[in-house]
């Protein structure tokens, strides 16, 4: 399957590496420039003007450390090499608060990094994976409509570009959080706005959308027994 993803970034590239690794062919449209191979040189040098937070620690939930461990082992072990900082937010919590230790509370176990490490990282992981395209410098500006479904409703056959190019594709995958234009893209599409939702005014905002491809879902091997048995 041909999929295309809009957006770059850490979602964006885990997600073609996972695709990529199922043996998918995997285009992603990024608009910012490749950060530089070293993670220090990245924080010096790098202008990553799509994500404002790119200097910030982040702080992931174990379920991403999970993911990683057990999907993408080579990515968590660069963080790591690369400064990343691994920890249980457990055992920062008062004893009287916690209780005793018990068994699963590893599950908890995650990893926190500046926001540029972690992005420079996963770029690497990614331009290394075959089967991905990384296409930088590069904007998705709406969507290619395919035939309708047997109930009248546009299907999308591939992206649009910035520049003109049109991309046919299976599968489209939004990766462009908050700023995402995805509910434009589906107006123009013809097809009713997309559902979303939006958070307190002093809660990070989040959107959820969701659109139909001409194609099946793609397919996933091998992998799902170990992720269950991390639960």
């Amino acid at each position: 399957m041909k999929i295309v993803i809009a957006g770059g970034g850490i979602i964006g590239l885990s997600a073609a590496m996972l695709l990529a690794r199922d043996d998918h062919e995997v285009v992603v449209i990024e608009r910012d420039p490749a950060p530089p191979g070293d993670p220090a040189a990245a924080w010096d040098e790098w202008e990553h003007r799509g994500v404002t937070q790119v200097r910030m620690a982040h702080h992931f939930a174990p379920r991403f450390r999970v993911l990683l461990e057990h999907e993408l082992p080579d990515v968590l072990d660069g963080l790591v090499a690369a400064g990343a900082h691994r920890y249980n937010p457990l055992d920062q919590l008062a004893a009287d608060v916690r209780g005793a230790a018990r068994p699963g509370d590893e599950l908890f176990d995650t990893v926190t990094a500046r926001r540029v490490v972690t992005e420079s990282v996963v770029d690497a992981a990614a331009s290394g994976t075959p089967g991905i395209q990384i296409r930088r410098g590069q904007a998705v500006a709406g969507l290619v409509a395919g035939p309708p479904d047997s109930s009248g409703i546009p299907t999308v056959a591939g992206v649009r570009l910035a520049s003109g190019e049109v991309l046919g594709c299976d599968l489209v995958v939004d990766a462009g959080g908050r700023r995402s234009a995805l509910a434009t893209w589906l107006d123009d599409l013809g097809r009713h706005r997309a559902s979303t939702w939006w958070r307190t005014p002093d809660s990070p905002t989040t959107g959820a959308t969701s659109v139909r491809s001409t194609g099946p879902c793609p397919r996933r091997r091998g992998r799902r027994r170990s992720m269950r048995s991390a639960r």
